[in-house]
């Protein structure tokens, strides 16, 4: 049991940016929101592999239909699971998921720009609403 207190507790004492974290840390809350049985990272960790599995598909197919709702874009799905994805492998799981049929279930990505390049008043806008100068640079 401590072990795998201390295997939960080290994983956000990594090198990435706090920033990262932070995001990493909103992406599993929104999936601990959805999913009905996995509702913090030692439920993630000690979920059986194919449970977890089906688990995720679900969520991919849920993101799918926020996607063909309006709700998000679908260049925003694949980065969803990044937290997730992050925290297993932090805890020695991360070949217990196939995320191969994850990510043929996920939507195609658009291109929003196309060829046309940003106008100065967006990016204005874009800066003024970067948080740190990290986000700026």
């Amino acid at each position: 049991m401590s072990e795998l207190k201390e295997k939960l507790n080290s994983i956000w004492d990594t090198d990435n940016p706090i920033d990262t974290k932070k995001i990493y840390q909103n992406q599993l809350d929104l999936y601990y929101r959805y999913s009905n049985f996995i509702k913090n990272l030692e439920d993630l960790i000690r979920c059986p592999s194919d449970t977890l599995q089906k688990d995720l598909e679900g969520y991919c197919m849920f993101l799918a239909q926020r996607v063909k709702n309006g709700e998000l874009s679908p260049n925003s799905v694949s980065q969803k699971f990044s937290g997730i994805k992050n925290a297993l492998e932090n805890n020695y799981r991360e070949n217990d998921i196939k995320w191969k049929p994850i990510k043929n279930k996920s939507p195609r990505k658009v291109k929003l720009s196309g060829y046309k390049p940003y106008t100065n008043e967006y990016v204005q806008k874009m800066l003024l609403h970067a948080g740190s100068t990290r986000n700026r640079a």
